[in-house]
């Protein structure tokens, strides 16, 4: 008998898989990220978290005077609410907000850049690490995860960490072929210490374990890492010595080109370590620690609306199982191919777990492990793919979960997050300003109510200086009580020179029965003014 053709089935699925193999996929996929990352940007997440009003204010008062809000020169890190705030979120901010004016969307555009280059940078690395297939689907994994959606779509100041880690890395693996590489890569990880309070230790960590094994596997020679090395000292060295102000209580420092502030509060990098505590109690925090990481990776939930969507989570719940097969198949690779290329993703994962096991946990604390956990993920489900079938299957059973969290996430999501971002806020307290010259009288049931009236009303910093009364200058979060005309708190204001007031729905209801002052209602706030 003559050979039976393959069944259409078969057929279709080669033919699918020489599809994906093509240059224009590539292009595809980002274009689909692309889509997900910026369809209703700006609305979505509805409101606006105080950290990003924050990043975006001091950005703004960098743009307009120089200074951040606390009157320091080009400050290496943001006093912010008086315990620290990572500076190069607002730096990066500065050429949107210029462009835009202080908006919403001006302040999140970075983040959305930050996400769109990740899109090519991680593919790029595993492409290099493993190869072309590995790549694209880890850009598959990328363009659909639910955690780097997230991310790109909204402000928080630590979520450049992982994206200048990552091209460190990518930097890194090109160096053992060019040494120009080593420089550049040296520099971005010096950057990437002033994005987040954890790089203190993940980048130590890191480039320890890895300029370990291209010493020892003579990938690269020591006299190759003296220019690396002096740049990364170079750049790093105002960050450390930001470290060493807060630490033993040095004066502020000014210079010309920056200045590194000593912080009224407990430095927030003090605050979120384990490492001042007893040695008794040191070990069993160690492992109190590491469990709760390792309930974080296993639930991808932290119980925080704006790090994960119930349901879903940060990688989709039934992916853990194929991270950990990932992981078993790279150290497999490692050890019987003496493939020293996955190793550098082994050592990051090594680096976030040593972080994990010194601090308390959330998504966003330990936002450096999710690019090793997407790229064990797809090396877990690669070994999968034994089959064309078993690949269209793994592909298409991911899709329909990236629909379903799509769906989640643009029509259900608003409602979850409008009122912990405070949505609608900003939008009263500009019906209120703008309708009067006079004192008003600002809700404090919003977290940190001053940092939206300073940017939607864009507050010249050097007022704000002259003006802000603190309840106490020296807390780890500064609480301001009032700044030029407006007043914080219903049980502060005076009714007799108030001329308007933002509240919101609870105590409106009460406020609307006694007053004849024009009222203008938003969905979770509401301004009154005199007329």
């Amino acid at each position: 008998m003559g050979k039976q053709p393959p069944p259409r089935a078969l057929l279709l699925i080669r033919k699918i898989d020489g599809w994906l193999l093509r240059p224009w996929s590539w292009i595809v996929l980002f274009l689909v990220g692309a889509l997900v990352r910026i369809l209703q940007f700006g609305a979505i997440p509805a409101g606006f978290n105080q950290d990003e009003a924050s990043t975006a204010y001091d950005a703004y008062a960098l743009l307009h005077a120089g200074i951040d809000r606390t009157g320091h020169h080009l400050p290496v890190m943001l006093v912010a609410w008086g315990s620290g705030m990572d500076a190069i979120a607002s730096y990066f901010a500065i050429p949107s907000i210029a462009l835009l004016g202080p908006t919403i969307v001006a302040a999140r555009i970075p983040h959305l850049l930050a996400g769109l280059l990740a899109l090519i940078v991680f593919p790029l690395l595993v492409w290099r690490t493993v190869d072309r297939r590995a790549a694209l689907l880890a850009l598959f994994l990328l363009v659909i995860n639910p955690w780097h959606i997230m991310i790109s779509r909204w402000g928080l100041d630590p979520n450049f960490f992982p994206l200048l880690f990552l091209c460190g890395v990518y930097c890194l693996v090109r160096g053992m072929r060019s040494s120009s590489w080593l420089a550049a890569s040296a520099i971005l990880f010096a950057l990437s210490l002033y994005a987040y309070g954890t790089a203190f230790l993940t980048v130590p960590v890191f480039l320890f374990l890895s300029s370990f094994v291209l010493l020892v596997r003579q990938h690269v020679r020591m006299r190759q890492f003296v220019l690396p090395l002096c740049l990364f000292a170079v750049v790093a060295l105002p960050i450390a010595w930001y470290v060493l102000v807060n630490t033993y209580g040095f004066p502020s420092v000014e210079t010309p080109f920056f200045s590194i502030p000593k912080l009224p509060g407990v430095p927030r990098f003090a605050t979120v370590s384990v490492m001042g505590g007893h040695a008794s109690s040191l070990f069993a925090t160690l492992l109190h620690n590491l469990r709760d990481l390792w309930r974080l990776v296993w639930t991808q939930d932290d119980g925080l609306p704006w790090n994960a969507i119930p349901g879903f989570g940060t990688l989709y719940l039934f992916s853990t199982p194929f991270v950990l097969l990932g992981i078993a198949a790279c150290v497999e690779r490692s050890v019987r191919l003496h493939d020293d290329l996955s190793i550098f993703f082994l050592a990051w994962l090594l680096s976030a777990i040593v972080l994990g096991a010194v601090l308390s946990v959330n998504i966003n604390r330990i936002n450096i492990i999710f690019f090793p956990l997407i790229f064990f993920l797809a090396m877990g489900l690669r070994s999968l793919m034994s089959t064309r079938a078993a690949a269209a299957g793994i592909v298409a059973g991911y899709t329909i979960a990236f629909v379903l969290f799509s769906l989640s996430y643009f029509r259900d999501y608003p409602a979850m997050i409008g009122p912990p971002f405070f949505a609608s806020f900003m939008d009263a307290v500009d019906a209120a300003a703008s309708r009067t010259a006079g004192p008003i009288c600002i809700t404090d049931h919003v977290n940190m109510p001053y940092i939206f009236v300073l940017y939607r009303e864009r507050v010249d910093p050097r007022v704000f200086l002259r003006t802000v009364r603190y309840e106490d200058p020296h807390a780890e979060f500064d609480r301001v009580l009032a700044f030029d005309r407006y007043t914080f708190g219903l049980s502060r204001c005076d009714p007799s020179h108030m001329s308007a007031y933002v509240l919101d729905k609870g105590e409106a209801a009460a406020f609307q029965k006694n007053t004849d002052m024009q009222e203008y209602s938003f969905p979770l706030y509401t301004a009154f003014v005199r007329t």
